[in-house]
């Protein structure tokens, strides 16, 4: 049982070495305000204009 945990953590240590940072940036969104209602769905209630923003 000792030798699987270690093993386990082991596996978990080399896995989390190679995680990168993930960063996701928009042009159309700005952080902190409310999305404009072109992003939003249109469908079930909703009446966005389904328009994606561009994402980066």
């Amino acid at each position: 049982m000792k030798r699987k945990m270690s093993l386990l953590f082991a596996g978990l240590v080399m896995v989390s070495s190679c995680l990168q940072a993930f960063e996701l940036t928009s042009s159309d969104i700005q952080e902190g305000e409310s999305l404009s209602s072109s992003f939003m769905f249109n469908g079930f209630g909703c009446s966005g204009k389904n328009v994606s923003p561009h994402l980066s």
